[in-house]
């Protein structure tokens, strides 16, 4: 995820049209530096995921990796 240059962004996420969590990214001081962000959801299987720009002027995403979470971090 490459947030923008200037202010702050905030970003929500949404399983099956619920909101599952809300990120904060803070401005990177220029457009080229990426950031890698994991947000630790549960995703049922086939359900629809959508990311919302709720503040902010633009963020880019480059790749969605889902995973599996670990015991630790359930």
């Amino acid at each position: 995820m490459r947030p923008p240059p200037t202010g702050n962004v905030r970003v929500t996420m949404l399983v099956n049209g619920v909101v599952a969590t809300t990120l904060g990214l803070p401005n990177q001081g220029s457009p080229t530096p990426w950031t890698t962000v994991t947000v630790p959801v549960r995703v049922p299987a086939g359900a629809t995921v959508a990311f919302r720009l709720d503040d902010g002027y633009v963020i880019w995403i480059d790749y969605i990796t889902p995973g599996q979470l670990t015991p630790s971090r359930l």
